[in-house]
C-alpha cells in the first residue's frame, strides 16, 4: 500500500510531472466482474511515515445473495489491522 516513486509521467500535451521520493499505491484486478456499487479510500500521506490506511465497501454477489461487505486495512507503527465483513468486524 505504500512504495517509493521517482521518475517522471508525460501527457500527451508534452507536460511532465517529476517524482522523487514521491509516495504510490498499485493495484490491479484480473477479474471479469465487478460490484455494482463501490467505493474505494486509499490515504498513505500522514504525519508518521509507513502509515497507511484503505478503506473498500461494495455490493457482495454471492450465489443468488448479495449483501454490503467492507474491507478496511490499517498499517501503523510497524503493524497491520485488517477490519472486514469476512472477520466479524462492523461498520457503524
Amino acid at each position: 500500500m505504500h512504495h517509493q516513486v521517482n521518475g517522471t509521467l508525460t501527457d500527451a500535451s508534452g507536460h511532465t510531472l517529476i517524482f522523487k521520493q514521491d509516495h504510490g499505491y498499485l493495484e490491479k484486478d484480473w477479474g471479469h466482474s465487478f460490484p455494482e456499487k463501490y467505493i474505494w479510500a486509499q490515504a498513505n500521506h500522514f504525519p508518521k511515515k509507513q502509515t497507511n490506511l484503505m478503506l473498500s465497501v461494495a455490493t457482495i454477489s454471492l450465489f443468488k445473495l448479495s449483501f454490503i461487505g467492507h474491507l478496511c486495512h490499517l498499517h501503523l507503527d510497524g503493524k497491520d489491522y485488517r477490519f472486514a465483513t469476512y472477520n466479524g468486524s462492523k461498520i457503524t
